[in-house]
């Protein structure tokens, strides 16, 4: 899925941050953001909430799709600057964020990316206590006519949740990162049909996209998606 600019996609659903920082954003009478990104996003997801609401301080909800540190990272940054935010994820992620291990793992690889950037503000990962626990197939309304349902989705990990956003005009936005996610899923299933053990699958995708630079994220968190991505499809084979 190829995104060049951020802004409107339908009236009611947002593209902020950027190339790097993706999170989406939610219109009705109660707003949500959709997952916050890394920690060194937090001001410009900020900013591009206050562009597109007219005042950052209406924005209701931060609903995580996940707990890995490049989608909560900078979930804390907004909580602190807009009173009243309240934050919704799974159980299963609500436990994770109450796990010292996990938290800190999700500290230090975003104060990775924080010490590269050289960041006067403070933007630090320091914890989430999630609100309202969601739950498959509830549905959240925000008003205005705009609903959300929830489903949960593990897989790419145990804690997932994916958003619905019935009638909206942003399906086939979606379905073209579905087709990208669906011939990932074909590379690696390829490779082991080949007769590649689980090392040798991650160590060529390693060499494909992170050597040949065709991905931005930091080696360590590659690392630790590229190896659960790899495993996951080789317990479903």
């Amino acid at each position: 899925m190829l995104i060049s600019s951020t802004g409107e996609i339908t009236p009611r659903f947002f593209f902020l941050g950027n190339l790097v920082q993706q999170v989406f954003l939610i219109r009705g009478r109660e707003n949500a953001l959709i997952d916050a990104g890394m920690s060194i996003g937090g001001p410009i997801i900020l900013s591009d909430l206050k562009q597109s609401l007219g005042d950052e301080k209406r924005l209701r909800w931060n609903l995580l799709t996940h707990s890995h540190f490049d989608h909560a990272g900078s979930t804390p940054y907004p909580q602190r600057k807009i009173p009243g935010l309240k934050i919704g994820a799974s159980e299963v992620a609500s436990q994770i964020f109450q796990n010292p291990r996990a938290v800190e793992l999700i500290r230090s690889l975003n104060q990775d990316l924080e010490r590269a950037a050289h960041l006067e503000e403070d933007v630090a990962f320091t914890g989430i206590t999630v609100d309202r626990i969601l739950r498959d197939g509830e549905i959240l309304d925000l008003g205005l006519g705009t609903e959300i349902q929830v489903f949960a989705t593990p897989g790419h990990t145990r804690c997932s949740l994916s958003f619905y956003l019935p009638g909206d005009e942003a399906r086939s936005y979606f379905l073209r990162s579905l087709e990208s996610t669906r011939a990932f899923q074909d590379e690696i299933t390829d490779l082991f049909r080949k007769g590649q053990e689980t090392r040798e699958v991650v160590q060529t995708l390693k060499e494909r996209y992170f050597e040949n630079k065709k991905i931005s994220q930091p080696y360590r968190a590659f690392m630790l998606n590229l190896e659960a991505k790899v495993k996951q499809v080789r317990e479903i084979l």
